[in-house]
């Protein structure tokens, strides 16, 4: 996750130097797509939360993606919109990084065994 949205910070940083240069501009936005695609589809919810809870964290994850829209919308395209193209879009690149930072710190490998070991106990 962290690597996905560095990068991702990275190519945004990149787009308002793509001007005029039209397949310079489709490469960043494949770009985007490609980096992009590990959060997309990432597997933290089956590795994080147990099973019993796993409807509501899907749900709270789709209240949280529309909390986003709304938050890019409302908030970022109104702090933006005064601004030149590459002052713009350095800040979504520097949010994005700092989600990046945030997800370097609060994501850990889950201790597997210590799972496997406290669902064998409870089973027993």
């Amino acid at each position: 996750m962290f690597f996905s949205y560095t990068l991702t910070a990275g190519v945004y940083f990149l787009f308002p130097y793509s001007a005029p240069n039209l397949n310079l501009l489709i490469l960043l936005r494949c770009l985007i797509g490609f980096t992009m695609s590990a959060p997309l589809a990432h597997p933290l919810v089956a590795d994080y939360i147990k099973r019993s809870s796993r409807g509501k964290a899907i749900a709270l994850a789709g209240v949280g993606m529309v909390f986003g829209e709304v938050l890019s919308m409302g908030v970022l395209f109104n702090l933006t919109k005064s601004m030149n193209y590459f002052d713009a879009f350095s800040l979504a690149s520097a949010i994005i990084f700092m989600f990046s930072v945030f997800f370097y710190v609060s994501i850990v490998d889950p201790d597997m065994d210590s799972i496997r070991n406290s669902e064998d106990s409870a089973h027993s």
